[in-house]
Order: C-alpha cells, then structure tokens, then sequence
C-alpha cells in the first residue's frame, strides 16, 4: 500500500487548484492574486508569479512550460515559464466559477459552473471562443479533463456528465454517474 509524507508548507493558506508538468513542477493558485510553486514534487514552495486577478478557479499546464489560469470572473491569465510570471490572457465571455483542461497541444476548453455554455482557445489562451452547448438539462459543470486525443469529458454536481470528441465543438449527453454525489473533480490516464 502506497505511504504519504508530509509536503512542504506553502507560506500562505487559501490554494483551490494544482496542477503538474509531469516533470516535477507543480503550480497552486487560490482566493488571491498569489501562486505557489514547486520545483521539486512539492518538497519545498516558494512564491510564484502574481496572477492579474482574483479568485482563480482552476489551472492547468501543457506539460511545455505554459500554464493557463482562470477567474471566477471571465479573466484568465497566462505563464509561459513556469508560473514565475503571469500575464493577462483572452476574455472568456459567459463563463464564470468554470473548469479547465488542455490537450497539450495549443487547444485549451474551460466549462462553468453556472451556464451550459463552453469555451475554447486554440492559442494557448490568448484569445477564447464560444464553444459547444452542454446538454441543456444541466447546469453546474465543475469539471473536465481531456485524452490528449480529442476526448473531452464534463461532469457536473449531480448526475450528468457529457463528452466531446472534437475539442468542445459540440457536446453530447454521456453515461449518467449511479448516483448524485456531489462529484468534485475529473482525470484522465489519456488511454481511454
């Protein structure tokens, strides 16, 4: 059975999201403007670029050094070297409290909790486009996550989820989960 051990501290509270490159760098971001970083598999933490808004939602990371953060506004913000600096990136009109996921490849989508409305950016979240609907059956869409191949699942807080195989473009209704748990978060081992 796999053992845990403490990480390092983080020198302030508030993180709501983590992500990793897969090379030993992680980034949180939280309820303020500031990040965390570690270079070293959360070992240590030191402060991280500060990101042009606040209440950051979600993050995620290409794997190549760009990282995309986004508000519980419709501000989103870009690193491309790790998390040590951040700018402004595109506006994502219509969406707030939303989820993120990329595909590594340039191609990032963003769902929201309150709408059944999409975003996508294919520049690496420097400008962002209505993607597909939803179903419009529900609402509270908290998180997505993608193959790398074209896949892309949401899932929201109670029973729904829906499935995209062409980059958010269009959306259909997938499995219902068994039961209304309040899920929370969604991952993928990229092999289906």
């Amino acid at each position: 059975m796999p053992t845990w051990s403490a990480g390092g501290n983080a020198p302030s509270a508030g993180w709501g999201a983590l992500a990793t490159d897969g090379k030993g760098t992680w980034v949180a971001v939280g309820s303020s403007t500031a990040t965390m970083v570690s270079t070293n598999n959360g070992t240590t933490w030191t402060v991280g670029g500060v990101l042009p808004f606040t209440s950051c939602k979600d993050i995620a990371t290409d794997g190549k050094g760009t990282w995309v953060a986004v508000g519980s506004s419709t501000s989103t913000a870009v690193s491309t070297n790790n998390g040590t600096t951040w700018t402004a990136g595109g506006t994502a009109p219509n969406l707030t409290s939303f989820s993120l996921a990329t595909d590594s490849l340039g191609t990032w989508v963003a769902v929201s909790q309150g709408s059944i409305s999409t975003m996508y950016s294919t520049n690496n979240g420097a400008t962002w486009t209505a993607g597909g609907v939803l179903p419009a059956s529900a609402t509270g869409w908290i998180s997505l996550a993608t193959d790398g191949k074209g896949t892309w699942v949401a899932i929201n807080n109670g029973t729904a989820t829906a499935v995209s195989s062409n980059n958010g473009t269009t959306w259909a209704a997938g499995g219902a989960a068994p039961t209304s748990n309040y899920w929370s978060s969604l991952a993928t081992d990229g092999a289906g």
